[in-house]
């Protein structure tokens, strides 16, 4: 084999090695900070008879390294989102509305590296119809 032709193969050979372990896994891109995307898992819905409205309780996955959760949660069209934190033994929220009202809820994981708060990405933003 000419010289050429070796050190084309070699080149290719490193070439191909270094896509192959440079290349980002696919679980990598949904991570910030080091903490993995929430996913809510699950939403319970209970009527109490003496509160108007509809409740609903949400349970989320649990991200490992992750100290505690935020939630936002936002309440018909209007867009302003409204947050809760500090969801650090349980990981669950409960929320209610008024029949006919739609709910928005997210949540995302965070950690404490010097003192300070670092947050996750949020999870898909859960739509909820309220009715009766």
């Amino acid at each position: 084999m000419k010289k050429t032709h070796r050190q084309l193969l070699s080149f290719l050979f490193a070439l191909t090695l270094v896509i192959l372990f440079a290349a980002t896994p696919v679980s990598a891109a949904s991570k910030k900070n080091g903490l993995k995307k929430v996913t809510i898992t699950k939403v319970n819905k209970w009527v109490e008879p003496t509160v108007t409205g509809v409740n609903y309780k949400l349970k989320w996955s649990k991200v490992h390294g992750a100290k505690g959760y935020q939630v936002k949660e936002s309440h018909n069209e209007m867009n302003e989102w409204y947050t809760f934190s500090n969801f650090t033994k349980k990981r669950s929220y409960e929320t209610g509305g008024e029949i006919k009202t739609t709910i928005k809820i997210k949540v995302r994981a965070y950690k404490i590296v010097k003192g300070k708060k670092k947050y996750g990405p949020w999870s898909k933003t859960k739509i909820i119809k309220v009715e009766e």
